[in-house]
């Protein structure tokens, strides 16, 4: 009858065709794989399916399912393999057995040439001890839960949408003043990012590391700051990381509060800052004395060895008035140096406090100034749209952006007469009224390449000697004491496109009203 029962079908060529090639395979396999017809009778069986009830595998060829590893005369209620076989698709399931054991079994229909399903192969692995397993695990649940609340880090466990399904307590210092329990858990990450509005900028990055761990499924790891409820700023960092829980793949976040060493990042970060700044501003002082001085006691020292000559010659006091000229110029740039380095001191360390200053009286001032120290010289001044009175908020050292100006504006002119033009108008920027400033000079120009580099000299703690264009240390000092009253320099050609025709300095500083 068991023969029979194997042959029944057309079974037997089915089997012969793939028993030569599979056998090895299927006998090999700790698994329990059995191949039963549509009536759930057994048409072969693998040893580790026949040593799992202690029988041969000829033993049980022609036996029911059910009554092998069931010890009963019925069909098995839920059995994977009988629905397998009715809905014509894979399909698993668990079960139990009477000894206490327990079973994932999955059914997998096998259909003939002609496509009609013919029997099933049942796998069966026995999973007794990870069932024992997950009840231990359950039971040492509150252990866990007891680790998982007493941690020193942040938990939390997000579903793949982005919705916190658990977190712990310490979790409330990162998130809000909220009360997890009724306002984060359950909630989507956009919601509780959202209460505070300066936090809503993590939630792009929430978006982004999401999406990367759905895609890739590495662990990433991040720092972020967090606005608290309460004020103040907290520092996490972050390691994210995608986890299975049961069935299910879940993402989980466990972030360390890392504020201290933010603030003392930070702290070292501004040390470093002002160290290079004052390494900087040493290299740039050495640079002055080393360049600008060194010109200055070459010129003095021409002069003294010029007048030591002219003394063993027959006298010639013109010429020796004009080199006394000379070194008496030379000691006077080197007084407006010395002078010019303690004023870029005081604004770099923002010791000169700005009150309410009128441009009009200063301006003419400098302009009455230069003519008597010039005399010699044919210069010619004129303002354009002169207003009454323009008010800024300023300091002393406005005198020095209008003499700085208006003496480059001579000493860098080789016509017979200096023509200077001074403009006002007014500007809007940014929503600020500005007063404009422009000094027209008919000198010999800068060229274009020149125009953002005679603002910048000594940048680093270096000097490009051949740029500095005869200008020393005055347009530095000028750009400085400007951006020190919230205003703006620049220099363009006077005639567009031509440099040679002249420049034009062009100023902007806030109105007071």
């Amino acid at each position: 009858m068991k023969e029979d029962n194997a042959q029944k079908g057309g079974f037997e060529p089915f089997l012969k065709k793939y028993e030569k090639e599979k056998a090895l395979v299927l006998e090999s396999i700790s698994e329990l794989i059995v191949f039963q017809d549509k009536e759930q009778n057994i048409l072969w069986l693998n040893k580790a399916a026949a040593d799992s009830v202690e029988k041969t595998q000829e033993e049980l060829i022609g036996e029911k399912c059910y009554s092998v590893w069931h010890n009963s005369n019925k069909i098995c209620l839920n059995c994977p393999v009988l629905a397998s076989l009715k809905i014509e698709e894979t399909t698993s399931g668990e079960i139990t057995s009477p000894d206490g054991r327990t079973f994932f079994i999955k059914g997998f229909p096998v259909r003939d040439d002609e496509g009609k399903v013919m029997g099933a192969v049942e796998i069966t692995s026995n999973i007794t001890k990870l069932k024992q397993t997950e009840k231990n695990l359950f039971e040492s649940e509150e252990m866990y839960r007891n680790l998982f609340e007493s941690s020193p880090y942040s938990i939390g466990i997000f579903d793949l949408d982005g919705t916190l399904i658990d977190c712990n307590k310490v979790t409330a210092k990162f998130l809000s003043a909220h009360k997890l329990e009724t306002d984060i858990i359950g909630k989507h990450f956009r919601e509780f990012w959202g209460y505070h509005e300066k936090n809503k900028a993590l939630i792009p990055l929430f978006e982004g590391i999401l999406n990367k761990l759905k895609k890739d499924g590495k662990i990433l790891e991040f720092e972020f700051p967090i606005q608290q409820s309460a004020g103040g700023v907290r520092w996490a960092h972050a390691i994210a990381s995608l986890i299975k829980i049961g069935s299910e793949k879940r993402i989980r976040f466990i972030a360390q509060d890392i504020t201290e060493r933010k603030q003392a990042e930070q702290e070292l970060e501004t040390s470093e800052t002002k160290y290079r700044e004052a390494y900087n501003r040493i290299n740039f002082y050495k640079d002055i004395f080393s360049h600008d001085i060194n010109n200055i006691f070459q010129n003095i020292h021409s002069s003294v060895e010029l007048i030591d000559l002219n003394a063993k010659q027959p006298i010639n006091m013109e010429k020796d008035d004009e080199l006394l000229e000379i070194i008496r110029e030379q000691i006077k740039r080197g007084t407006n140096l010395v002078s010019n380095v303690r004023r870029l001191s005081d604004i770099e360390n923002k010791n000169l406090a700005l009150k309410k200053s009128e441009i009009i009286k200063v301006l003419k001032n400098v302009i009455a100034s230069l003519i008597k120290v010039y005399k010699r010289r044919e210069i010619n001044i004129q303002i354009q749209n002169e207003p009454k009175e323009i008010f800024i908020m300023a300091n002393e050292l406005l005198t020095d952006i209008f003499e700085n100006l208006l003496i480059n504006a001579v000493r860098h002119n080789q016509n017979s007469q200096v023509e200077i033009l001074i403009t006002f108008s007014r500007v809007v920027k940014d929503g600020v009224n500005f007063i404009k400033l422009e000094f027209m000079d008919n000198g010999i120009g800068i060229l274009p390449e020149m125009k953002e580099k005679i603002f910048k000299r000594g940048q680093g703690g270096q000097v490009e000697k051949k740029d500095s264009f005869g200008l020393g240390l005055g347009l530095t000092l000028v750009k400085m004491i400007i951006e020190n009253f919230n205003g703006q320099i620049w220099v363009e050609d006077k005639v567009e496109g031509d440099h040679s025709q002249g420049s034009n300095f062009i100023i902007i500083l806030p109105e007071m009203v």
